[in-house]
């Protein structure tokens, strides 16, 4: 039994630690059954879970794709976007390439007819140009006719004067002077001149040669417009009016030989210089007993040369050479300190107010010049290679200083600069005597050539003008208007000679009664030229009348 009972108590034990076993298994196997149920749900929970999110993803992913193929759809909206647009750009690239072409074709089209108008236009301008040069040659070359005919006419006047037909060398004469005027000649023109000149001493005016003295005319000086005085070997001091050309008065007579005046500027004081050897001084009017100045305690071996200066300074130049200056005719004379010769017999001298500055003509040749302000310091020479200086003048107006040589040639220094080479002028054959300077800076110069020349200072190179006074000239003086010179010489008479063209034409103008006939145009100046009145103021030729009255 007991082995039974062993055997059921330890199958009992065995059963009751079966059952403990399968309980505890049991107990297990319900906890894990209610774990697995619970993982279970946990599973189902989290496949419905993942089914949620796989749906949701699937949703994520249907939205995903529908947004991919949305952007497919974009991208490709956006590249057929894209490349309508390239397509566009390219379209605008071409039609901008298109247009740049069209541009640049446009731009070199209008560049080809800028050029082409540049072309055009220079050779307009080219055209005009020549045009133009054309016309001037032209009108050069009409010019240069009409000079050479009134050269041609200037020619003729001499030959029909001295036929006897005083209208028309008169006429013949002021046409030259038209055409020579009016054509950019000289007023100045010699052979014009000339030809005005014969033609005027052929009307009957009074005073053109002053007629009187006895014996050789030393010197001739204007008082003003309408007076003029003059001396002579013969030993007078005459006046003359001008208006009639007649001797008006014998202001002084001596036994000796006056051979120089001297005016002072304001024509307030006429002083005498001769063979007396000392000078005679009047205030004009001439009406009382003049002054007498002499040299050194003794009278000198003969004045041939002075000038007086407003402020009363007087100046001498004797024949031995020497130069006498006086400050006032109270004070005793100072002698310059010049190169005296006995050889000299002619001492030309001048004053000016600048020192005033004393010049005289140097022994040695050339010039002394003197500032008597100053009179310890030594003159100052020029010129001494030029030779013997036998007239001197000085033009303050344009500052200049003129010298007439031996030679004939005369020489213009600039006073601002007397060591410049000087212009040389030469044109006389023979000794220069005297020299005058118009208000308007005409120089004029007279030789023992027997001819006064008229020099235009400001053109040098023009030649000029020539009058024949016919014998020896010793002295001419202008007028104080300039438009008249007299000229004092060995025939024993003044001359008076018109210096201004355009004066001489407004006389002749005045003294003829009439213009060309047509047939005398035509045979002197002809058919070529159009006709023209000589004169404005007289008849044209249907009613011409071949005399001067």
């Amino acid at each position: 039994m007991r082995p039974l009972l062993g055997f059921l108590l330890f199958s009992t034990i065995i059963v009751g630690l079966g059952a403990v076993w399968l309980h505890r298994q049991w107990r297990v196997a319900d906890a894990e059954r209610i774990q697995l149920s619970s993982q279970l749900d946990v599973a189902r929970s989290q496949r419905q879970g993942a089914i949620e999110q796989r749906a949701a993803a699937e949703r994520e992913r249907l939205i995903a794709e529908r947004q991919r193929q949305d952007a497919l759809q974009q991208r490709s909206a956006a590249e057929r976007q894209r490349l309508n647009a390239e397509q566009q750009r390219q379209e605008a690239l071409s039609q901008r390439s298109a247009a740049e072409r069209e541009r640049l074709n446009a731009e070199t089209q209008r560049l080809e007819a800028v050029a082409q108008r540049s072309v055009a236009e220079r050779e307009r301008l080219n055209a005009e140009q020549q045009r133009q040069d054309a016309v001037q040659q032209r009108t050069v070359a009409e010019r240069l006719r009409l000079l050479s005919v009134g050269q041609s006419l200037a020619f003729e006047v001499s030959r029909v004067l001295q036929r006897g037909d005083r209208a028309l060398g008169s006429l013949l004469a002021l046409q030259a002077y038209r055409f020579t005027v009016d054509n950019g000649g000289s007023k100045r023109d010699p052979e014009i001149f000339e030809a005005m000149r014969q033609s005027l001493f052929t009307v009957e005016l009074a005073g053109h040669a002053l007629l009187g003295h006895e014996d050789e005319v030393r010197a001739v000086h204007f008082l003003n417009d309408t007076d003029l005085v003059s001396t002579s070997d013969d030993g007078t001091l005459r006046r003359w009016d001008l208006a009639t050309g007649q001797l008006d008065t014998i202001l002084f007579r001596d036994t000796g030989r006056f051979q120089t005046i001297g005016l002072d500027p304001a024509h307030s004081r006429l002083v005498l210089g001769g063979s007396q050897g000392y000078l005679r001084v009047w205030p004009l009017p001439a009406e009382t007993k003049p002054a007498r100045l002499t040299p050194g305690a003794t009278t000198g071996p003969g004045i041939n040369s002075l000038t007086v200066l407003n402020s009363g300074e007087i100046a001498a130049g004797l024949l031995d050479g020497s130069v006498y200056y006086w400050t006032s005719q109270e004070n005793q004379p100072v002698v310059a300190p010049t190169t005296a010769s006995t050889e000299a017999r002619s001492q030309p001298v001048v004053l000016w107010n600048e020192g005033p500055t004393l010049v005289w003509s140097d022994a040695t040749g050339g010039l002394g010049l003197w500032d008597t302000s100053n009179p310890d310091i030594l003159p100052t020479t020029i010129g001494r290679h030029l030779g013997q200086v036998t007239a001197i003048a000085p033009i303050t107006q344009t500052r200049k200083l003129v010298a007439g040589l031996q030679s004939g040639d005369i020489v213009v220094w600039e006073l601002d600069d007397l060591l410049a080479t000087p212009v040389i002028l030469t044109g006389h054959s023979s000794r220069i005597t005297t020299l005058d300077v118009a208000a308007d800076g005409i120089l004029a110069s007279g030789s023992l050539d027997n001819t006064i020349r008229l020099w235009n200072l400001a053109d040098t190179v023009q030649p000029p003008i020539t009058i024949d006074h016919g014998a020896w000239v010793w002295s001419i003086a202008f007028s104080s208007t300039g438009d008249l010179i007299a000229s004092a010489g060995a025939d024993r008479a003044v001359r008076l000679w018109p210096t201004r063209a355009e004066e001489i034409a407004e006389t002749l103008c005045g003294a003829l009664r009439r213009n060309f006939a047509h047939d005398e145009w035509m045979e002197f100046v002809g058919d070529d030229i159009p006709y023209e009145k000589t004169c404005h103021n007289l008849p044209g030729p249907e009613t011409s009348h071949a005399h001067l009255e």
